[in-house]
């Protein structure tokens, strides 16, 4: 049975209805967004290059998704999930592939990109990677949600998995962009110039979609927390990212083009977002708590004070008479003559 600490955690944490209804809300806005301009065909209307939006881009999408993934890994080293460790080190798989598909993106750091070669081509591999990669991890997440709490990584630390983890995710993004790399010329190509894709893209962005899809499914079918809840819009927005980017034609600057990527910030904030505002609740609830115990402490302070000063009154009312009685029983003794009876009335 989780303990109280880890109901306060998003994965453990039931949607209220209003989250229900705002995730509806949201996940039909972009269905509608998509809709139009599909309908439209305005995602094949050309615009203009501008390659400074790209490392402006990639620079939000990496701090979104780092910050998302450090949330996520203080989660995981509470409740020890498995499932959270996968879907966290997903996050920082999109932050860090960032990094190399910038660097090859042609015109941002140089007219070729800084990866030598036709760079173009390393860029939409990196892509693939990227987009490929994200819904295999919430895959995972959802097939180890429902695990038994046994099962739960208590033996290993939360820091030697979370370093673990970082590092495995870094190594395979260096190990796959220097082959990319190094066998570039013998990769199929993705490009036909440096605008337009070719139909390898296609095949590539639909299979990106069945991915999506069968993590939002998987996500339906297991739903239980918040985190479910939100992971399924964030998986509807990628779908619709790659949609509405691929087809029916893809090429680089296009209205279609710079609508995906706008698809892209957000589902990289989606979760951020959630974990921010969850996080603000709880640290609510905890000072009201807090005040609501200072509360109760006063008073308590007050109660006893009362009751001692009730305490010293009803003590020292009989006090008081004792010490007269004996007082004037002492005076009766100390006369000439004694009067024995006053004195011994007095002490009795």
């Amino acid at each position: 049975m989780a303990s109280r600490e880890e109901d306060l955690v998003l994965s453990n944490l039931p949607p209220s209805r209003t989250q229900q209804k705002l995730a509806l809300i949201v996940a039909l806005m972009i269905v509608l967004v998509a809709s139009l301009i599909s309908a439209t065909g305005m995602q094949q209307v050309k615009l203009a290059a501008i390659d400074a939006l790209v490392p402006l881009y990639g620079m939000a999408m990496f701090a979104s998704d780092s910050i998302t993934a450090v949330l996520l890994f203080t989660q995981f080293s509470i409740v020890r999930s498995r499932a959270l460790l996968v879907i966290s080190s997903g996050y920082v798989w999109t932050a860090l592939v960032v990094i190399p598909w910038l660097l090859s993106f042609p015109g941002v750091f140089a007219p070729r990109g800084l990866l030598g070669g036709s760079s173009s081509e390393i860029t939409v591999w990196l892509y693939t990677l990227w987009h490929a990669g994200f819904p295999i991890f919430v895959i995972v997440y959802a097939l180890l949600k429902d695990e038994e709490p046994a099962r739960r990584l208590r033996r290993l630390s939360a820091g030697s998995a979370i370093l673990s983890c970082i590092m495995i995710t870094a190594a395979v993004i260096s190990a796959a962009t220097s082959f990319l790399v190094a066998y570039q010329v013998h990769l199929p190509s993705f490009m036909i110039d440096a605008m337009n894709f070719s139909v390898l893209w296609y095949y590539t962005a639909a299979i990106i979609a069945l991915l999506s899809s069968l993590a939002i499914i998987l996500l339906w079918i297991r739903r239980k927390s918040l985190l479910d809840l939100w992971l399924m819009v964030v998986m509807l927005v990628f779908l619709t990212e790659v949609l509405i980017s691929s087809f029916p034609v893809s090429a680089r600057f296009s209205l279609g083009w710079y609508a995906g990527r706008t698809c892209s910030l957000l589902s990289g904030s989606l979760i951020l977002f959630v974990l921010l505002y969850e996080i603000t609740i709880v640290y609510a609830r905890l000072m009201g708590a807090v005040r609501a115990q200072s509360r109760e402490r006063g008073a308590r302070l007050i109660t006893g004070d009362a009751v001692a000063a009730t305490i010293a009154h009803e003590i020292k009312q009989p006090l008081s008479t004792i010490i007269t009685r004996a007082e004037t029983g002492l005076r009766w003794l100390d006369r000439t003559s004694p009067e024995l009876d006053k004195a011994k009335e007095q002490f009795t």
